[in-house]
């Protein structure tokens, strides 16, 4: 498979060995893309919303399990210490400054 412009080859840790598979886009284009969301909607997003819009607005038009990923990356993003994106729990998600507010 192709990723990026490189070729893997079956020794590489992300290689699947499946030529069917789509690329995932960059985290930095998610991580943009998440933040646009969550202003745009003013309000915190679950996880299922999230990965629902970003199918939708085709940055994961070829994603078979784009609310899985969205799971996966949201908490990765929430759980770095100067994300813009924080866990408020129950699989919701809200900008820093938002979360702050009283």
């Amino acid at each position: 498979p192709q990723r990026s412009g490189v070729v893997l080859s079956p020794a590489h840790p992300l290689y699947s060995g499946r030529l069917d598979e789509a690329p995932m886009p960059r985290p930095d284009r998610f991580r943009k893309k998440v933040l646009a969301l969550l202003k745009e909607a003013g309000r915190p997003l679950h996880y299922t919303e999230i990965g629902r819009l970003l199918k939708e607005d085709g940055l994961w038009k070829d994603v078979k399990e784009p609310e899985k990923i969205a799971k996966i990356r949201l908490s990765a993003l929430a759980r770095w210490h100067r994300s813009p994106v924080v866990a408020l729990g129950k699989g919701f998600y809200a900008l820093r400054e938002e979360a702050d507010l009283p």
